[in-house]
């Protein structure tokens, strides 16, 4: 995953955690609850900018999640939809083929023995 899919991830998932918090919380009021100025998350959840580690830690407690939450592929439907859908079909067809060559070998083996 390169440095934009990751920042695509953090802001997708920052938005959902935001919006999934009871109560829900705008951007406004995230950023004064970490300090900084309204348009801060704005900027992190269009993908304009990137928090320091220390700054992911304080919204995660703010938003009540542990931080690794922030950064986790399968968090957010926008992170769903974004998923690599060629790497999907790939490693389903491998997946596919492996266990047709496992099946094919036992069903010789059987024939033979």
């Amino acid at each position: 995953m390169d440095s934009t899919e990751i920042r695509t991830v953090f802001a997708n998932n920052l938005k959902h955690f935001r919006k999934s918090h009871n109560p829900p919380l705008t951007q406004e009021k995230l950023s004064e609850l970490v300090g900084k100025n309204q348009n801060y998350i704005g900027l992190i959840e269009k993908g304009k900018s990137s928090p320091p580690l220390e700054m992911i830690a304080i919204i995660a407690q703010k938003l009540e999640i542990e931080p690794c939450l922030l950064l986790d592929t399968s968090q957010s439907i926008e992170n769903i939809k974004k998923f690599d859908t060629e790497n999907l079909i790939s490693s389903l067809t491998n997946n596919v083929v492996d266990k047709l060559k496992t099946t094919i070998a036992g069903e010789i083996r059987s024939v033979l023995c």
